[in-house]
This record gives C-alpha cells, structure tokens and sequence, in this order.
C-alpha cells in the first residue's frame, strides 16, 4: 500500500487525463485520496475510497464549499483557497466547526 495519503493535480490542459487514466493510477497504487483542482471551472473534483483500482467520487466541490482534510481530522479548507494564484499566500487550515 501506498504512504501517500493524499495526492493533489492541478488541472488545466491535462484535466481528462487527471480525472481519468492518472486517477486509476493513483487508485491502483493505494492512494487514499486523490483531489484534482480544475483550474477552468474553479471546482474541486474530490476521489476517495479505492477498491479494485478504482475511486468513489463525488459532485465536484465549488469555491465556496469546505472540504475536510483526510489526514488531519478535524481540519477543513475552503475549495477557494485551493486556487490562490499568489504563491506566496498559502491556504490556511481551520479547525472543523
């Protein structure tokens, strides 16, 4: 199994290879969690869950919905701030409420 517990593309030419052939590869190798950032539609595309090589999906995520991070329970961060375009402003975790 994986140590990756977490994988994270972000997508803008490469978006049907990041939701298709690349997510099979992630899910193959065990990796937990996979989240393509879609940087054309500003939504997060959340993939979760592996079995038989391939991930549960959800609705993808706009800028505005909280997603919780899977491997520090509790904590959460807006899809928004997954798209800063300034590298120097880091998104910032909160605690889950």
């Amino acid at each position: 199994a994986s140590r990756v517990r977490l994988a994270v593309e972000h997508a803008y030419t490469t978006r049907g290879y990041d939701l298709g052939e690349k997510a099979d590869y992630y899910a193959e190798g065990g990796v937990p969690e996979y989240w393509v950032l879609d940087d054309v539609t500003l939504q997060l595309h959340r993939h979760h869950t592996p079995r038989d090589g391939r991930y549960s999906r959800e609705p993808p995520l706009g800028v505005e919905d909280v997603v919780a991070v899977p491997f520090a329970p509790g904590e959460t961060v807006r899809v928004g701030d997954l798209f800063r375009s300034d590298p120097a402003v880091a998104p910032q975790a909160s605690s889950g409420t």
